[in-house]
């Protein structure tokens, strides 16, 4: 059980860090308003990844 949340959280983190990169790469100038909350949700998701599980070994690509 302990194996598969840890993955369904990379995953998470890494699905919100490929929106970011989309919104930036689509916004460019106005990425900084516009892609704000995707940037916040990703801070956060990833704070607490590295809080649980350390580096991840890997699973975060």
């Amino acid at each position: 059980y302990q194996i598969r949340e840890h993955w369904v959280r990379a995953m998470e983190v890494r699905l919100v860090k490929q929106q970011l990169s989309k919104c930036q790469k689509t916004e460019g100038v106005n990425a900084l308003v516009n892609c704000r909350r995707l940037a916040k949700l990703y801070l956060e998701l990833l704070r607490e990844y590295k809080d649980n599980y350390g580096n991840g070994n890997g699973l975060l690509g």
